[in-house]
């Protein structure tokens, strides 16, 4: 996992992209019944969610630039998988230790 990428799925690219990437992968796709989620293989437990039509709204509404180019392009990923780890922080941490990482130096 790095900054835009959780697994082979990638920040800002198209449903259509982030499938191909998880079948390369050799991740299965399912959506659960969603419409802006996509669950991929429950091994690797990857989840993305892509910009549907009430974020859209939301960001043209607050004056995000750009924030019609979100339609259909992943805008988040998560795991529920502990081999996945961001600046030392992984799925089976605890809220706590979560925090402690996260606080800037010199904060309280």
């Amino acid at each position: 996992m790095s900054g835009t990428h959780s697994g082979p799925i990638e920040l800002g690219v198209t449903g259509s992209q982030a499938e191909a990437e998880a079948r390369a992968a050799g991740m299965p796709a399912d959506t659960r019944g969603t419409q802006d989620e996509e669950f991929f293989c429950e091994h690797q437990g990857v989840r993305v969610g892509y910009g549907s039509p009430v974020l859209i709204a939301y960001a043209q509404h607050n004056g995000v630039p750009g924030s019609a180019g979100y339609a259909n392009r992943v805008v988040w990923v998560s795991t529920s998988n502990p081999v996945y780890v961001v600046d030392g922080i992984q799925a089976a941490d605890s809220i706590t230790t979560t925090s402690a990482r996260l606080r800037a130096p010199g904060s309280s």
